[in-house]
């Protein structure tokens, strides 16, 4: 990245200051203690100079949680059936009212999320995932910062073997959830996948062929 900026200013033939240049991260630093290291990535990425003061952070908003509208956990496949219905351009309001049914949501939630859904299912998914029990335990456990997934999914959902994918539903239903539009979501969660590239790989001819991504002694 930092070559082809450079290679740009040089066929633009641009000065250092002449380029406005800006840069976003979901995962770089951990807010303004690292700003100086933040800078300095800048700095080194676009040849330009950055100070403390350009870094602007994020400020988290504590979920302010009312126990008081809890009503219970649903069987986990409920999220995945619920993801599937939204996703139904043919869903119609029994198969859903089975689907609650079978997952022991409680009718009173049933019939609030049927009669607000024709009209905003953002704001029918937060009424009724707000009183979810599991989503209160999973916001709990993301306050203090990136968790991992499979840590995450065996903390809220125990030894199910669904776990993972059962979380993975939830999240995405949360992200959907909102009361009004414009609102932030339930939870403003997102998925990071953190890939190294090779550097490069090491092959032996002999049968059978082999590949080594360390410099080995044969």
């Amino acid at each position: 990245m930092s070559m082809l900026i450079s290679r740009l200013k040089s066929t633009l033939r641009l000065g250092q200051g002449h380029l406005r240049c800006m840069m976003t991260s979901a995962s770089l630093g951990r807010g303004r203690e690292d700003a100086a290291l933040v800078a300095k990535f800048a700095s080194d990425l676009f040849r330009e100079s950055f100070a403390d003061s350009d870094v602007v952070t994020a400020t988290r908003l504590d979920y302010q949680a009312d126990r008081a509208l809890t009503w219970g956990k649903p069987h986990p496949s409920l999220y995945r059936m619920l993801r599937d219905w939204l996703d139904d351009q043919e869903k119609g309001n029994m198969e859903l009212i089975e689907i609650f049914r079978e997952s022991g949501v409680p009718s009173a939630q049933t019939n609030a999320f049927i009669r607000v859904c024709d009209q905003d299912h953002g704001q029918a998914l937060y009424r009724l995932l707000q009183g979810d029990g599991r989503v209160a335990k999973l916001i709990d456990q993301l306050m203090g910062g990136p968790v991992d997934l499979l840590e995450l999914a065996h903390s809220v959902f125990g030894a199910e073997e669904s776990a993972v994918d059962d979380i993975t539903c939830l999240v995405e239903l949360c992200n959907q959830a909102r009361l009004r539009e414009g609102d932030n979501p339930l939870l403003p969660a997102r998925f990071h996948y953190f890939v190294k590239a090779l550097e490069g790989a090491f092959m032996t001819l002999a049968s059978p062929p082999q590949i080594y991504l360390e410099r080995m002694n044969t």
